[in-house]
Parts: C-alpha cells; sequence; structure tokens
C-alpha cells in the first residue's frame, strides 16, 4: 500500500462527535478543505496573515487542475492508541472529498473606488 500523499499525525477534537442520532441512526457531517500555505500568526490580530496574491493564485490553479483531473481526496481518521502500530489504529471516520466547480479567474485590479 503506497503511503498517503497528505496526512496530519495528530489532532484534537473540538468537541465529542456522535456517530449516531436520537433514532441510533447515522449522522450525517459536512466536511471542507481549503489549498492554503502556511502563514504566520499574527498574535495582535489573533489571525494568520493573509497569503500574497501569488500564494493565492497558486492555490486556485492547483484547486482547478484538481477539478479538471477528476481527483477526490480520501480522508481517514483514525484514533491514536499508545502501544498500537499506526495501521492498526482504529478507523473513527472514513469519506471522500470531492472538488467544487470553480468559476473563471476574474483579474483583480489595483484601482481603488471612492
Amino acid at each position: 500500500m503506497a503511503s498517503p500523499h497528505l496526512s496530519r499525525s495528530k489532532f484534537k477534537m473540538k468537541q465529542s462527535v456522535q456517530a449516531l442520532d436520537t433514532e441510533n441512526q447515522p449522522k450525517e457531517f459536512r466536511a471542507t478543505a481549503f489549498i492554503q500555505f502556511k502563514t504566520e500568526w499574527i498574535e495582535a490580530d489573533r489571525r494568520y496573515e493573509r497569503m500574497t496574491p501569488e500564494q493565492e493564485k497558486i492555490c486556485a490553479d492547483l484547486g482547478r487542475k484538481l477539478a479538471e483531473a477528476g481527483v477526490e481526496i480520501s480522508v481517514t481518521v483514525s484514533e491514536r492508541k499508545d502501544g498500537f502500530d499506526i495501521r492498526d489504529f482504529p478507523k473513527v471516520m472514513q469519506f471522500q472529498m470531492y472538488t467544487n466547480k470553480t468559476e473563471p479567474q476574474k483579474e483583480k485590479s489595483n484601482d481603488v473606488e471612492w
């Protein structure tokens, strides 16, 4: 089996997640993903620095290329367990992510309107 193209070795849920609803049926969730560059954290503003226009263009181009190629991303979330081989971590969710339709890129103007 090939190694994953993308991964994150550890993350924490922001709240407990229940798999079943009150009628014991599987709950539905929504997943979103963004292609982005890692930018610096601005503590004073409590946010990350914006990407440069060049970085934004690269990300938009990558998104369009993924869509044109018909690529989908398979996501698996596994629970980390001490003493377990990573291949034996219990899977808690698995789903596919698909590219969204993109609008043709509009040229940004540097003109300021008053």
